[in-house]
Parts: C-alpha cells; structure tokens; sequence
C-alpha cells in the first residue's frame, strides 16, 4: 500500500510538507505542490481518511442508528440519508440495533471512536447521545429529541380511520407497535380520534414489537384469539403482510372474509394476493430532509440550542384488500 512516506521521497519533499498540503494546514510553495499533486497521480496514493482525522474534532462520517435492518421499509429511509451525505461529501457508518438500546449504546461507542461528524438515529429509544455530537431523529422519536424529521402518524392515523369508515367494516380490530413508542401512540389517537366521533367500536391488540421477526407470531395469534374479526388495521405493512398469507394459508378470502390495512407503504405490499392497501410514508423524503438537517447543524447554519422538529405527509395508497366503498 502506497503511504504518505513514498509520495514525499517521489516528489523529493518532506512528509511535513505532504501532510500540510494534505491537510490545508500551512504553506506549500507552488512548485512543492505540484510535485506532490503529481507524486499522488503516478503512485494512486489514497489518504487513510482515519488517520488524518486523529488530530481533528471530527470525520466527515455520519453515524446511522436503524432499528431492524430486515424491514424493507427502512433502506429507502436509509438511501435518502446516503444520497444527501454524498452529495456532501460524507460517508456512513451504520448500526442495527435490533430496537435494543444495549446494542445502540456500543454502536454511539464506536461512533465516537472514529469521531463521526454527526449522528442519526432511526430508533425512538432513550439512546444516551453524546452531547457535543448533533443529532437528528428520523421516522421515531421521543421527547427529548431536539431535531427530527418524521411522519405525520397522528394524520396517519386519521386517513385510516376515514379509510375504514368508507367500508363495510363490521367488527374492528386495531393493532398498535409498542405503545412506548410515539408513533404508535400517535397512530392510535388519529385513529381513534375518527372512530370515537362516530362511536364505532372497536378491539385494540398491543404488538410487543415492530421487529420482523415476530410477524409470523403475532399472526398465528391474531387468527387463534381474534377468529370472527372482520376488519385489521396493521401496525405495519410486514405485519400485514404475515396475516395476509396466514389467511390465504386456511382459506380465507381477502377482503371478503377479513378486510386489512397496512402502514408504511413497501414495494412488496403491491405484489401480495391481494395487493395490500397501506399508508405509505414517505422514507427517502424523511432521510433525505433528516441529512439535510444535520448538516445544517454540522455546518453551524442552525443553533443547537434551538429545537426543530420537521413533520412530512403520508398518503393513502389504495389497492386491494380492503372491500369496495359502501
């Protein structure tokens, strides 16, 4: 590997002298420089970016916190965020935490060992975050968060609500994620805030977690303790997906038989028999406009001190499992 000690001897400079132009911190003469700039041409030299940065505050690498990296929603979420730091010049450090907050805790320790510019996290947890590191929530938060860009869930909520009432929706049963996390609380209240003006009854089952990993589960449940249900709203579109295929599994016409609704809107709801009716967020919106903002922290254009919070619309995304309006 070519080191900064061969690119000095082919110039015929010192490495003192290669390290400040490397590093824009002195004065090179011009004839010097370009010697250098042709030494870095001929030997293909790469400059170890971690060990340039040990004497400096920071890299130009952002951490990324993401909960369950096996749910197809969240790598267009993470795709935005990539796209926007390398537009800027920086690169990523991701950790998947399997919404555990032990997990996170040792990925914020190695982040803080290669000194990451900034720090995003996809989590909703009470992450202990350092503090002179900025940070910007996406997609969940809690309310010590400071800046963040998420979904509209109260809206959310509402827009299934509304969706649902336009059906024949006979015997209702709302499951929620996690109820320590706000969206699931968030959703919940806009979905109640439409069934309870029109006084429509409904059952509410609480799911333990969002994971993947527990939707088969969940749906074997759902079908055992839930036999008559008529309508479900998901707390996601994996969730809804699992039920879907447990009910073709036994027979069950969708939607005639059971009618249900997603949320988050993944590419593999369209191909579901039927294709899945879902509220669709909008991830590489919400990861892009999320980088944005933590440059603009990194970039001191926004005070830290300050708190923003950035909230972007969901839609409807009509399909097929879902009966036909009333």
């Amino acid at each position: 590997m070519v080191t900064i000690r061969d690119v000095a001897n082919e110039a015929g400079v010192s490495v003192a002298t290669v390290s400040r132009l490397m590093n824009n911190s002195g004065y090179v003469s011009e004839q010097s420089k370009q010697k250098i700039l042709s030494a870095i041409k001929k030997l293909d030299y790469i400059p170890n970016e971690i060990a340039r940065s040990l004497n400096k505050q920071s890299m130009k690498i952002l951490g990324l916190l993401v909960p369950d990296i096996t749910n197809p929603y969240f790598p267009s979420l993470i795709k935005g965020v990539e796209q926007c730091a390398l537009q800027h010049g920086y690169m990523l450090l991701l950790g998947n935490t399997e919404g555990q907050e032990t997990i996170g805790e040792n990925y914020l320790n190695f982040f803080k060992q290669y000194k990451v510019a900034g720090l995003i996290k996809i989590d909703g947890t009470h992450l202990d975050t350092p503090e002179d590191v900025p940070t910007v929530s996406l997609d969940r938060m809690n309310d010590q968060d400071q800046f963040a860009v998420i979904s509209d869930d109260f809206y959310g909520g509402e827009l299934i609500g509304q969706t649902i009432l336009e059906t024949n929706y006979g015997s209702i049963l709302i499951m929620t994620g996690p109820m320590d996390i706000q969206v699931s609380k968030m959703r919940l209240q806009g979905i109640q805030s439409v069934f309870d003006q029109y006084k429509i009854d409904y059952q509410i089952y609480s799911t333990p977690s969002f994971q993947t990993e527990f939707a088969d589960q969940v749906a074997k449940e759902i079908i055992r303790d839930y036999p008559n249900i008529d309508t479900v709203i998901a707390p996601n579109d994996i969730y809804a997906l699992a039920l879907i295929q447990a009910w073709n599994q036994l027979g069950s016409i969708i939607p005639e038989d059971v009618q249900i609704i997603g949320y988050d809107g993944i590419v593999f709801g369209a191909y579901a028999h039927p294709s899945l009716t879902t509220i669709e967020q909008p991830a590489y919106k919400i990861g892009y406009q999320g980088t944005e903002l933590l440059l603009a922290i990194i970039n001191q254009q926004i005070d830290p001190e300050m708190s923003k919070i950035i909230q972007v619309k969901p839609r409807l995304l009509k399909r097929n499992s879902l009966r036909e309006v009333k």
